[in-house]
């Protein structure tokens, strides 16, 4: 019985350490410095956000988040995988991170932002929708 009972006890130490090590943050920045209350946090090389009381609110699964709200739109930038997206301040992506650029919002005259996706151009609406695609390689 106390073997049992050393062996339970073993694994919820063990448990509770593994829990314990897979919400450590090699960086914490200041809270609000990226226009939400969620600080940005660092943890295996990529970024993320946690909430006041430490939960994670966006994965630590980022190359790069830019602060929300300075590319024209209300979204913060993020690029994974060498391809940029964007997500809303609930921590959804609402541009999927596949665009080898993206131009801020409202340059062109529109609300639409100026894309680039494997060579050719297009744009984003305001909603995160792709407008139209071409095969013009000028990137101005």
């Amino acid at each position: 019985m106390k073997k049992h009972l050393i062996l339970v006890l073993a694994l919820l130490l063990t448990h509770i350490h593994t829990q314990a090590q897979s919400t450590t943050f090699y960086e914490v920045e200041t809270f609000g410095l990226y226009g939400s209350p969620w600080a940005r946090v660092k943890k295996n090389g990529k970024y993320g956000f946690i909430n006041e009381r430490g939960k994670i609110t966006v994965e630590p699964i980022y190359d790069q988040i830019d602060p929300f709200g300075i590319n024209g739109t209300t979204w913060a930038m993020v690029m994974k995988n060498k391809k940029y997206g964007f997500i809303d301040r609930s921590g959804r992506e609402v541009v999927e991170p596949i665009y080898d650029k993206i131009h801020p919002f409202g340059i062109n005259g529109t609300t639409w932002a100026k894309v680039v996706k494997n060579g050719k151009h297009g744009f984003i609406d305001d909603s995160g929708n792709p407008i139209e695609f071409s095969s013009n390689k000028d990137e101005n």
